[in-house]
């Protein structure tokens, strides 16, 4: 066969064959056939080198020769095949039998390729099978894993609604509990009010039926938990009602209590006999004995077995109630009451001398004194003290106890500003306390919101301190009617009483640490009373500071040890004559002030060498008198004791010359006020030059104290005003005017507030002096002085200094005319 084969693979056949190879690799290269791109983004043909004419593959990139090795093969025999056939097609052959030679060869040729393309195909099937394949491993190991989801998720529900019921159990029985606390609330404030609050209590609260939990359980499983929201709807609803249980705290807390004493003296031979040979006995104690006493309820008790001896000073017997007892409504029914017998430990001694609160808790909580009461001395503690009997002669008990009293009389007073340091902190936390209600309003100085407490009635007083020694302030009430005081710790607890200052009760030394306490918050409430104008009350609060100083001055009875209450005592009857005086009560301001200057003459005689106490002499003396000299009839007293009081000052100040700058203020003021006022114009006179002469020497010496100018031009204008009403005088007291205002004029040019002052005093009394004595050419510069202060003055201040500016405008064209 003679036959030349030209020709060569087209371009149409490389295209066709990198086609078929990246239809059978996209699978496992991630190679996308129909936008003929990669999964990073790059193109088929990007990945050869053109540039040489064949194709050749970019360095730095490679196929996956095992993934590509069936296909590459197939590929491999079709470009071979193409090439051929392409060759054949352009051959020329000549002849018939070469021509039909080269069909076959075509068709031979053609055969080939068709089983190359089919043989590429299905390993293109083959490599979608065995991804497929792939894809379902995955599924299968996710619907294990979700099985497995499924059957944790299964077990969890179960151990959710298990706890679920275990909460809603336990929830059930909180509110078991919560119904169970609240009856004994309502029951106990019924037995501490003699109320009847209990059958209006409804014991449904809390409670829900087996059923309806069992029913709101079983839909939990399958993710029904609309009943259990239901259940727990109901809770949340009773449990809304547990503020009701602060309603009954309010009323407990604001039921009004006063505290008294009961004292029953015991003789009868057969209780006196069974005490010696039983050690116990038994005695009652009628609901008599409590007159005009309601709610009445033994706060604690004590034992004084007379005539009996122990080598120790207290001997434990055991105190009984008898649990039948009788009480008095406030209404005066009377009220049975029984219960069990409850006792307490009682440490007795051996007289009528009652200690106070006992250290031991006594609990006879809300139970009435009118009772059978038995006494039993345990042979144990008999013999630990020694305890003979043989000459006992009496008992002697002491019950303490709470009642209602009367509600007190007459209009609540004004609420009160206090501080006090409830928290211990070392700052002072606001109050506003109101005898109205009895409400503590407390704001915490170290921030928070405020609370409210209640303690105390109308007519108390409010001496917030702290009395237990702890460290905190309590809320605290003076009742003044009787002189007890109550106490109650912010924190809660049960209000405490103390009869420190009540008139039958004799103060011991375990008490005087308390009562101390009290006086100093008696006398800062009295300041703080008569500073907002409320001078009854402050009288009342003072009278009663007065009164337990007395009792503490006998207490101590120590002269000149750091325990004598005489210094205090006699500061503090200054205060109550100068409160007495201003709420009208002239007989206690006088006796007040008189007992003041005596005790304080007591202590510079017993103290020679203390000059305070000698100068102290003279400073209550003038205090005392300038609040007498506002009864006419006291006034002589009030003149005696302030001429007194400079007589005792002049010596003083040979020894102390400190005490000069007082000697010039009081002999000015009130003294030569006074004396003018009764007509010792002589002595005014003298006592005036004495005052100016001083004053000059003090500022001479002391010429930058801007206070003691100021004193000095004060009093000059103060003696010239009391000098003025005696006619042969009136020369002195305008000498003695003029003079002060140049000794004020430098003061008010450097310190504009003195200006007002200056001005005020050109106006008066120093212009009328001037023109009264005809110097009136030396009126008319100072009130053109004043003009021109007022003038300045109304640029600050029009409405107040205004209408004087006028009045020295027209007083100025009156001078002038």
């Amino acid at each position: 066969m003679s036959a030349v084969y030209t020709g060569g693979a087209t371009l149409v056949a490389l295209l066709a064959v990198g086609d078929m190879i990246a239809k059978n690799s996209a699978a496992l290269n991630g190679f996308d056939p129909k936008t003929g791109k990669y999964g990073d983004g790059s193109y088929l043909v990007n990945w050869f080198d053109w540039s040489g004419g064949v194709p050749k593959l970019k360095d730095g990139l490679s196929f996956d020769v095992a993934k590509l090795e069936k296909p590459g093969d197939s590929a491999s025999k079709f470009i071979d095949a193409a090439g051929t056939l392409g060759q054949l097609l352009t051959a020329k052959v000549d002849g018939q039998l070469e021509n039909a030679e080269k069909n076959l060869l075509v068709r031979q040729i053609e055969l080939v390729r068709e089983r190359a393309l089919q043989v590429l195909e299905v390993n293109r099937n083959q490599l979608t099978l065995t991804a497929a394949d792939g894809k379902m491993a995955v599924n299968e190991n996710d619907i294990t894993r979700l099985t497995t989801l499924e059957g944790n998720w299964a077990r969890d529900i179960g151990q959710l609604v298990d706890i679920t019921r275990r909460l809603i159990e336990q929830n059930q029985h909180y509110m078991d509990l919560l119904i169970e606390y609240s009856f004994y609330a309502y029951r106990a404030l019924d037995l501490w009010t003699l109320s009847n609050l209990t059958p209006t209590y409804s014991f449904d609260m809390g409670y829900l039926h087996p059923d309806d939990i069992e029913n709101a359980y079983r839909p939990l499983p399958r993710g029904d938990d609309s009943r259990v929201k239901g259940l727990l709807g109901q809770y949340q609803t009773s449990w809304s009602r547990l503020p009701q249980l602060a309603d009954l705290h309010r009323i407990h807390d604001r039921y009004p209590l006063d505290q008294d004493l009961y004292y029953l003296h015991l003789t009868s031979p057969a209780l006196l006999s069974d005490l010696r040979t039983k050690g116990s006995a038994t005695f009652p104690v009628p609901l008599d004995a409590f007159p005009n006493r309601f709610a009445l309820k033994v706060v604690y008790a004590h034992v004084g077995l007379l005539g009996a001896r122990a080598e120790t000073p207290h001997v434990s017997v055991r105190f009984e109630h008898s649990g039948l007892a009788t009480n008095r409504a406030e209404d005066g029914t009377v009220r049975t009451a029984q219960a069990g017998p409850l006792a307490g430990t009682v440490l007795a001694g051996f007289d009528r001398t009652d200690p106070g609160p006992p250290t031991l808790r006594q609990a006879f909580w809300g139970r009435s004194p009118a009772t059978t009461w038995r006494i039993t001395i345990e042979a144990s503690a008999a013999e630990q003290a020694k305890l003979d009997l043989g000459g006992l002669t009496g008992v002697f008990l002491t019950l303490w106890y709470w009642h209602r009293g009367a509600a007190p009389a007459g209009q609540a007073a004004a609420p009160m500003a206090l501080t006090a340091d409830f928290a211990g902190d070392g700052r002072a936390d606001r109050v506003i306390w109101d005898p109205a209600d009895g409400s503590w309003r407390v704001t915490p100085a170290a921030g928070g919101s405020a609370r409210t407490f209640f303690l105390g009635q109308v007519g108390d007083l409010p001496v917030p301190a702290d009395y237990d020694g702890d460290g905190r302030a309590e809320l605290a009430v003076f009742r003044t009617s009787s002189g007890k005081l109550f106490t109650r710790p912010p924190a809660g607890g049960p209000p405490v009483a103390y009869h420190w200052a009540s008139a039958d009760h004799v103060l011991t030394a375990d008490e005087r640490s308390g009562a101390d306490r009290l006086a100093g918050a008696l006398d800062l409430r009295a300041t703080g009373l008569a500073g907002a104008m409320r001078g009854a009350e402050a009288f009342d609060a003072q009278s009663a500071a007065c009164g337990l100083l007395r009792r503490l001055v006998g207490l101590v009875g120590t002269v000149g040890s750091a325990g004598d209450y005489r210094p205090r005592l006699a500061e503090a009857l200054v205060r109550l004559a100068a409160f007495a005086a201003s709420a009208g009560h002239w007989d206690q301001a006088d006796a007040a002030g008189g007992e003041s200057v005596d005790l304080y003459r007591a202590l510079a005689a017993e103290h020679p060498g203390n000059d305070e106490f000698a100068f102290r002499i003279s400073w209550a003396s003038i205090d005392v008198a300038i609040h007498l000299w506002g009864k006419p009839e006291l006034q002589p007293k009030a003149l005696d004791l302030a001429v007194t009081a400079i007589a005792n000052l002049r010596p003083l100040t040979g020894r102390n010359p400190t005490y000069r700058r007082r000697l010039a203020q009081w002999a000015a003021s009130p003294t030569v006020a006074f004396l003018s006022n009764v007509g010792r114009w002589s002595e005014a006179a003298a006592l005036a030059d004495e005052s100016i002469t001083l004053f000059r020497r003090l500022t001479t010496e002391s010429p930058t104290d801007d206070q003691l100018t100021d004193e000095y031009a004060r009093s000059a204008i103060d003696i010239a005003i009391h000098l003025w009403g005696k006619p042969e005088l009136r020369g002195k007291a305008t000498d003695l005017a003029v003079p002060a205002l140049d000794t004020l004029r430098p003061l008010a040019t450097r310190i504009p507030t003195y200006q007002p002052q200056l001005a005020a005093w050109i106006l008066s009394p120093t212009t009328d002096f001037l023109v009264a004595t005809n110097q009136k050419p030396r009126a008319i510069p100072l009130m053109e002085e004043a003009i021109t202060l007022y003038s300045a003055l109304t640029k600050t201040d029009p409405t107040t200094y205004g209408p004087k500016l006028t009045e020295a405008r027209q007083r100025l064209t009156d001078l002038q005319h």
